[in-house]
């Protein structure tokens, strides 16, 4: 319930970390959490395309029974300048 509240807070240009801090949620918990329902629908729609038909919450049951995640690439920030 919490992460859904955090979701259409962040939506209306809430921090999320405000956000988690009111709700007593962790940032990182809330950041798992969505990790596994942003992989779920990918997954899916990669089945599809070869002609499975299976459903996003079968896909996301499987992940979980399985122990597989979506990994996610960090942004690249350049922060310093050797000159």
């Amino acid at each position: 319930m919490s992460h859904a509240l955090i979701r259409d807070l962040k939506k209306k240009a809430t921090p999320v970390t405000q956000a988690c801090r009111v709700l007593g949620v962790s940032r990182s918990g809330y950041y798992s959490a969505a990790q596994s329902r942003l992989a779920a629908p990918k997954v899916c729609a990669a089945l599809q395309s070869r002609g499975l038909s299976i459903g996003r919450h079968r896909v996301r049951s499987l992940m979980r029974a399985n122990q597989l995640r979506s990994v996610w690439r960090r942004k690249f920030i350049h922060t310093t300048d050797s000159k």
